[in-house]
């Protein structure tokens, strides 16, 4: 991925829309880059980012956030993992096609993979550059992107 693709204003826009849109929920973008309490039961969704430029986006928050996104999002709490999984996938794949729009000039292809979804098994390392949100329950959301 190209090293001017970075998690800036465009990726903030991008989450505060999909956020608000699908989920009805405000997040803010925090300086702290404090992770605690992620890993351990952290739900995750990854997507391959194909052109203009490779690399691959992962969305990750605790898996009780993700539950209550769900709920949000499909007006039920099934509290089956798969189903938060499923929407987890979904919110990413809305969330990278507008970062995507927002990064290209209209008429430039865009094209992205299938998500995948997890829980467990992914951690921060240091091929990530990472962004970090609050919602107003202070709940985390971190966005990473690999180049």
């Amino acid at each position: 991925m190209s090293e001017s693709i970075v998690l800036g204003e465009a990726i903030d826009r991008a989450l505060v829309e999909t956020m608000e849109g699908m989920a009805f929920t405000d997040v803010e973008r925090i300086e702290d880059g404090d992770l605690a309490g992620l890993e351990e039961d952290a739900v995750w969704a990854r997507i391959d980012v194909i052109e203009p430029a490779a690399g691959e986006l992962v969305l990750v928050m605790g898996e009780d956030f993700a539950g209550e996104l769900e709920e949000a999002t499909t007006g039920e709490s099934s509290r089956d993992l798969s189903m938060r999984l499923d929407v987890l996938g979904e919110m990413l794949n809305t969330l990278a096609g507008s970062w995507a729009r927002y990064l290209v000039p209209d008429g430039i292809p865009i094209a992205l993979g299938i998500p995948k979804t997890g829980q467990g098994g992914w951690t921060a390392g240091a091929e990530y550059e990472l962004a970090i949100y609050e919602t107003d329950d202070e709940e985390r959301i971190v966005l990473a992107l690999k180049r």
